[in-house]
């Protein structure tokens, strides 16, 4: 799994105890605090990103996700 980093910055103890941690993400579903971590991350990387593009550069750059997200 890509990290995005956050595995340069932790050491192979720090992600296992990061990995035990579960949250209850509701609907009956959980999430390690290294997966959400992770995750905000990517999101964080792919806005950074689109951020840089102009609409006229692809016109499904922004969704409705992106919005609620932000």
């Amino acid at each position: 799994m890509d990290r995005y980093g956050i595995s340069d910055q932790l050491d192979q103890s720090q992600l296992a105890a990061l990995e035990k941690v579960m949250v209850d993400i509701g609907h009956g579903r959980s999430r390690s605090v290294l997966n959400l971590v992770a995750g905000r991350a990517s999101h964080i990387t792919r806005t950074s990103t689109k951020r840089e593009l102009s609409p006229d550069d692809s016109d499904d750059v922004w969704t409705a996700h992106d919005y609620v997200a932000r």
